[in-house]
Formats: structure tokens, sequence, C-alpha cells
């Protein structure tokens, strides 16, 4: 019985030491911020916009180190990390830069073929352009603690990309 005992007790200090020491994940790279779980809902003309890749620059260089972003799943919904793993993101004010492209798709029949084959054309922007860049998108989002924010891009768009 004594034996039983101590085998109980060494198992409980064991998972005592798990849950104070262990399961932390991987380690933070040194002055990296504290992060704030953070999610954004794009959408386009009021529907979610899957697909849709989110980049979030601060106002501050101090986070310049860090990326922050994410992608939207099917109902619009981007859970936002930083430095590619980390969820969440770091206190501050930042410019939300809004993506999506699609190959051009045309119907060409090859040559005495009957059937039309899909050729991939140019790049095409589905999010107007000034979503695109630091410098012009009007998106922006304050990270204060859990934050959960709300974004429409306007109208769908289609626009080949410039070369």
């Amino acid at each position: 019985m004594s034996r039983h005992y101590g085998v109980t007790r060494f198992s409980i200090l064991f998972l005592a030491m798990i849950i104070l020491f262990g399961c932390k994940g991987e380690k933070r790279p040194e002055g990296f911020p504290k992060l704030y779980p953070c999610s954004i809902r794009v959408t386009q003309d009021n529907e979610p916009l899957a697909n849709a890749n989110l980049i979030l620059y601060a106002d501050t260089d101090e986070y310049d180190r860090w990326s922050v972003g994410g992608t939207t799943n099917e109902q619009g919904v981007a859970t936002i990390v930083t430095n590619g793993k980390f969820t969440g993101a770091p206190q501050g004010s930042f410019t939300v830069v809004i993506t999506k492209e699609s190959q051009e798709k045309r119907d060409v029949a090859p040559s005495g073929s009957p059937e039309p084959e899909f050729v991939f054309g140019k790049a095409c922007r589905l999010v107007a352009k000034d979503y695109g860049a630091k410098e012009t998108s009007p998106a922006r989002v304050t990270v204060k603690g859990r934050t959960t924010a709300q974004i429409d891009v306007g109208p769908a768009v289609h626009e080949v990309i410039d070369e």
C-alpha cells in the first residue's frame, strides 16, 4: 500500500511540473511583444470574403521586426498571428493591407479538338487596389486587449494586375 501511495504522489508531482513548466509551446524570441487575441472579419459587398490575405502595419516602428497578419476563412474571418506562428497581435494602431488575387482563365480550344481547355492568363486583383498598399489602404484596426474588428472592402473587382 505504501508503494502505491508513493507512485500516486510521484504522478501528481510530475503532472504539476508539466502544468507549471511544460507545455508552453515554442519559446518566443527576445524582445517579443505581448500579444492579444485579435480577429478581423473581412466582407465585400457585405458578404464574407474568403481566402483574403491581411498584413497589419503598425503606426510606429517598434513592431517592424515582427510580421503580423492572417488569411480569412470561409466566413471571412482571419485569426491574426505574429511572426507566422504566435496567435495574437501586439497592442497598437495598425493599417491593414488586404489582398486577394486569382489567375484569369480563358477557354481555348486546341487546334483540331472540339473540347476547350483552360489556359491561365494574367493575375487579377479581386479587392480594390487601394487596399493593397500600406500607403493607400483605408482599413485600420486598433488592438487593445482582445480585439474583434470588421472591414468591408466595398464592391467586388476583377482587375488585371499591371506588370
